[in-house]
């Protein structure tokens, strides 16, 4: 986030910040694949994602969290479980998926082999 200075959060001046960005990509990944890939965007202390994770649109209610709680980085066991299984779906998801290549390569462009 610093490197491209992008704030936290949601965006309060032009332009987005980092929680508008991945809200967006994920609401995407989840309507055409089923994962949550925000799930993986995570604290640095906390190893979880914030609370605005659990403002997205498909999050199931019992987990839902009005906007004015999006702040919170403290989780209930329960929602740490949800995390747990949204973040193992992303990556059985991209173990056996070759679009996460295909949205990283731009056109034109040729990865190299590895492994």
């Amino acid at each position: 986030m610093r490197a491209c200075g992008i704030p936290r959060g949601q965006a309060e001046h032009n332009g987005k910040a980092i929680g508008d960005i991945v809200g967006e990509i994920s609401e995407w990944t989840f309507k055409h694949w089923h994962v949550y890939l925000s799930a993986i965007v995570v604290h640095k202390v906390t190893g979880y994602p914030g609370g605005g994770f659990f403002g997205l649109t498909e999050i199931p209610n019992k987990f839902r969290r009005a906007s004015a709680r999006w702040t919170e980085k403290l989780l209930t066991a329960d929602e740490k479980a949800f995390i747990d299984g949204c973040q193992q779906q992303v990556f059985e998801w991209a173990s056996r998926s070759d679009v996460s290549l295909a949205i990283t390569v731009p056109k034109g462009k040729k990865v190299a082999a590895t492994g």
